[in-house]
């Protein structure tokens, strides 16, 4: 497997950062649950989990741009967002990505962008 190309990891980084922010600033939650996976096509799934007070994307506050600043990011790295509400209570953002590379050239042994 190769390695992320730097770019596509400062990105998620940051997705993950602005998430876990809204959590702390928003959420008025307990717990917050991080799950980060690669599955054996390449794709990412980013999981950010909270159990408090919930949140709809159509109730963005003016002013506030965290959400806007997600799908923006996600976009920016073809991937898809989906933000909802968590059956247990709290909010779900969950993300996924394609490939940001190809596998090992079985030729060369080298990772193509």
């Amino acid at each position: 497997m190769c390695a992320a190309p730097t770019r596509f990891c400062r990105y998620w980084l940051q997705i993950i950062r602005e998430a876990l922010s809204n959590v702390v600033k928003h959420a008025e939650a307990e717990h917050c649950w991080l799950s980060l996976m690669q599955d054996n096509n390449g794709t990412i799934h980013i999981k950010i989990e909270d159990d408090g007070i919930g949140i709809r994307p159509e109730e963005q506050r003016a002013g506030h741009y965290g959400l806007i600043i997600l799908l923006e990011r996600a976009n920016s790295l073809n991937g898809t967002i989906n933000i909802g509400l968590r059956p247990a209570g709290g909010t779900l953002v969950y993300l996924s990505f394609p490939p940001a590379y190809r596998r090992l050239s079985p030729e060369t042994g080298t990772c193509h962008a």
